[in-house]
C-alpha cells in the first residue's frame, strides 16, 4: 500500500534541496509526512507537513505562554522552492503578534529544534 502523504513530504523534500540549498530534514517514522527546513547557519526552522488539505508550513518560536509556532498563512510549495522566495523567507525573522499574543519570543534553531524533537521524530537529513 502506498503512502501517498509520505511520498509528497519526499518528493518536496528533494525538490527544496535541489532548488535552493537549503538543509531539509524528513522524519523517518512510518507513515509520518512531516519534516523542517533549515538555513545555512541554522538560525531558524521552518516546519512542514502533508494533512489532507496538502502541505502546511510553520514557524517555529520558544514561548512560556503561547505554544510554540505558527501555520505560515500564504506560504505555498512554490515559495519553498524557489531560492529567493525561500531566502526572504528566513530572512524575515519576525513572529506575528497574534501568535504569541504581544509574548516576546525567539525563533527555534535548529539545534533546539532537533534536541526537542529530532529523537522522537528520527529526523533524518535529505542528501
Amino acid at each position: 500500500m502506498s503512502n501517498y502523504k509520505k511520498e509528497a513530504a519526499v518528493e518536496l523534500a528533494n525538490a527544496i534541496k535541489t532548488n535552493t540549498g537549503y538543509r531539509v530534514f524528513l522524519s523517518e517514522k512510518v507513515g509520518c509526512s512531516h519534516g523542517f527546513i533549515t538555513n545555512e547557519t541554522g538560525s531558524r526552522v521552518v516546519s512542514f507537513q502533508y494533512d489532507i488539505f496538502g502541505f502546511r508550513f510553520s514557524g517555529n518560536y520558544k514561548s512560556k505562554k503561547s505554544g510554540t509556532g505558527w501555520v505560515m498563512e500564504g506560504v505555498d510549495v512554490e515559495q519553498v522552492t524557489d531560492k529567493e522566495s525561500l531566502d526572504r523567507l528566513f530572512n524575515n525573522g519576525s513572529v506575528p503578534l497574534w501568535a504569541t499574543k504581544g509574548e516576546q519570543v525567539k525563533l527555534v534553531t535548529f539545534d533546539e529544534h532537533m534536541k526537542t524533537y529530532g529523537q522522537s521524530s528520527m529526523f533524518v537529513e535529505v542528501i
